[in-house]
């Protein structure tokens, strides 16, 4: 392998919650479905954690 890579267990995908407005919540529901478990978000895209949460709540994801 070399130095610096991901071993394929590693690997991770996420979706980038930035500009999810009319569709995000579906959006955001399917890819939790889907077993995507990193979101991408900060505070400067408005109000897309509180879209967020109210997604993964939808979508049945307990909290850690």
């Amino acid at each position: 392998m070399t130095p610096g890579w991901l071993e394929p267990h590693e690997l991770r995908v996420g979706l980038g919650c930035m500009r999810l407005a009319a569709g995000g919540l579906e959006t955001i529901v399917a890819a939790a479905e889907a077993g995507i478990t990193v979101f991408d978000t900060a505070r400067a895209y408005g109000e897309n954690e509180a879209l967020l949460a109210r997604a993964l709540r939808q979508a049945g994801v307990e909290r850690r």
